[in-house]
């Protein structure tokens, strides 16, 4: 898991002056830097530029833009990082190049509304633009913003408005690719809605009618109105033109529905105007019940409006952060003058953090932090399983010398016990379970126990006897994978495409032997009315550990295959060695064998 190194840094105006301002660094990985900050000016490079959005524009054709860029990056760059919190960013910067999974997010917190509207993305430390480092990502933040009421996981029901009066450019055609894009990422097309011609009284319908939807992209026109308010254009059966939809009603609007993240495809609705937060993005952070919201600080040609997008939902679909998605199409763009810097974010301090958190939420099928996991893990006595000795009378025995000696001998403890490779395997399900919940909300039952448990919604289940324990609460339940044990042989029957996957017995090898030979694991997920259950079922124990290991190494893969849906997988374990782990190609003839049905 990726760790994000959070600063935040704050832009305010200097009291009793109209022409200073302080930069100071309020939260770091260590800590504030010294005292109020650094006062700072402007730098005259900004002089001559009243409005951003024309900048950006004339710098469509001019040979020297990078050139540009990179001067004001520099300039800004040399503003806000002064004495302290220079030598706080410098120390910081030694935390990212010391762990190799480290990112570092610059969040802005702009208190001016002199400030508010400069390309902050464009920061150059002299040697590139931090946003073209990979590791780092800068984003904005409204300090109102305590925490996100809404968790956001990954984009199942994506919504998609279109507004393009006058037919500045080709819709269809732009919305056809997105479209697309969600297709291939294996979202139901059931699932994803297209709005066009949105107008002031089908936008809110839409909305309603689709309130699953989790995700907006939002393709048109959007500014400042008169009152330098963030506004959306629409069509309009009255004017050709089209009319404004306020930013803040659309707000309004989102809170009815399941929104958590929205995508301005929309020249300028990350400027803001004469208020520090009246921009359509920061309107609708401010108003909505939203995550993260991503605008745009100048206006953007279609087609490269389209491509930024369409890298971005690819990126986002492969479950990336919303910060790591867009940094990557930045890089993509490097060749390109000034697009990268075009595109900008606003979200919540934590966000990145609590996205990778949504996202194990929604494998694990809920979004409720406080929920109840349960590890259900076979109960033996003297080696024999408890409901065998408590449903057959068994007695349990043990072979020495080739003879069946009772275990009471050679076992004394006179309790119910796991055995330690389930343990084992459940001890990698509760690393991943401890990155949304706390050990209090774990639970440990005994196998026989799962008729009885009804605080947890979702539930693991270990080894060979999970397709026993689940078809006890589950009526009509016919598992995919059975796995058998005799003698001669351990194998799994895949009752989808008929097959066998075999063994020797490990207890008749020897450790050094067993090791050197495959095991099998089955991983499934089912989901029930009140409960979802994890089914991880090795034929040796080193199956099940390994599958326990595989999944907390792929919950990512697995999400982004099946999203929050179930899933059947059979894994192959050719060693002891669980990165040689592989994934059976179930309807092909790999490794098994075809059985009559």
């Amino acid at each position: 898991m990726d760790k994000f190194l959070t600063i935040k840094l704050t832009l305010s105006d200097y009291p009793g002056t109209a022409d200073k301002f302080i930069s100071r660094i309020d939260v770091s990985p260590l800590g504030a830097s010294p005292g109020q900050g650094c006062v700072f000016t402007l730098p005259i490079i900004l002089s001559g530029i009243t409005s951003f959005e024309a900048y950006f524009k004339t710098l469509i054709n001019e040979p020297k833009a990078s050139q540009q860029l990179k001067e004001l990056g520099i300039s800004l760059f040399k503003c806000i990082f002064q004495d302290g919190v220079r030598d706080k960013w410098n120390n910081i910067l030694g935390l990212i190049n010391y762990g190799q999974s480290n990112k570092l997010r610059i969040a802005f917190n702009i208190l001016s509304e002199k400030l508010v509207n400069i390309p902050w993305e464009l920061l150059h430390d002299g040697n590139d633009h931090l946003l073209r480092i990979k590791r780092i990502s800068i984003v904005r933040v409204i300090d109102e913003l305590v925490a996100p009421k809404k968790a956001f996981g990954p984009i199942t029901h994506p919504l998609l408005i279109v507004a393009n009066p006058g037919g500045y450019f080709n819709a269809d055609e732009h919305i056809e690719n997105i479209y697309n894009e969600f297709v291939q990422a294996n979202i139901l097309e059931s699932n994803i809605n297209v709005l066009k011609d949105a107008t002031k009284d089908n936008i809110f319908e839409f909305l309603q009618q689709h309130r699953d939807g989790d995700f907006l992209y939002f393709l048109g026109h959007g500014g400042l109105d008169e009152n330098e308010e963030g506004v959306i254009l629409l069509q309009s059966d009255t004017n050709q033109e089209g009319e404004n939809l306020e930013a803040a009603r659309l707000a309004e609007g989102l809170n009815d529905s399941n929104i958590r993240f929205v995508y301005f495809n929309s020249c300028s609705t990350g400027v803001s105007g004469s208020g520090t937060f009246s921009g359509v993005g920061q309107k609708i952070m401010l108003r909505g019940d939203v995550v993260s919201v991503i605008a745009m600080q100048a206006p953007i040609s279609a087609q490269k409006g389209m491509d930024i997008a369409k890298l971005f939902i690819r990126k986002i679909m492969q479950i990336e952060t919303i910060e790591v998605a867009l940094s990557s199409v930045r890089n993509q763009y490097v060749a390109d003058s000034f697009t990268w810097a075009i595109p900008i974010i606003y979200t919540y301090l934590q966000g990145p953090e609590d996205f990778e958190k949504n996202q194990v939420l929604s494998l694990l099928g809920s979004l409720i932090r406080e929920e109840t996991y349960a590890l259900c893990i076979p109960s033996f006595k003297e080696t024999l399983l408890e409901e065998e000795i408590s449903s057959k009378g068994y007695k349990a025995q043990i072979n020495v010398n080739g003879n069946d000696v009772n275990n009471s001998e050679y076992y004394h403890y006179p309790g119910l016990s796991f055995a330690q490779s389930d343990i084992k395997a459940a001890n990698y399900i509760t690393n991943l379970l401890l990155m949304v919940t706390s050990y209090d909300n774990i639970k440990l039952l005994k196998g026989s126990a799962i008729q009885e448990e009804t605080a947890s919604k979702c539930i693991f289940l270990f080894g060979s006897r999970s397709n026993v324990y689940v078809s006890q609460v589950l009526n009509g339940y016919s598992p995919t994978f059975r796995l058998y044990y005799n003698k001669k042989e351990w194998y799994i029957i895949d009752k989808g495409y008929n097959k066998k996957y075999s063994i020797n017995p490990p207890d008749q090898q020897s450790s050094e032997q067993w090791d050197a030979i495959a095991d099998y694991c089955c991983i499934q997920k089912i989901i029930a009315t009140s409960k979802v259950y994890f089914l991880i079922s090795g034929l040796g124990d080193r199956g099940t550990i390994g599958g326990c290991w595989w999944f907390i190494e792929n919950w990512k893969f697995l999400l982004r295959e099946a999203g929050t849906g179930e899933f059947r997988y059979l894994l192959r374990l050719p060693t002891s060695i669980y990165s040689d782990i592989e994934i059976v190609t179930r309807e092909n003839n790999e490794w098994g064998q075809s059985i009559d049905e």
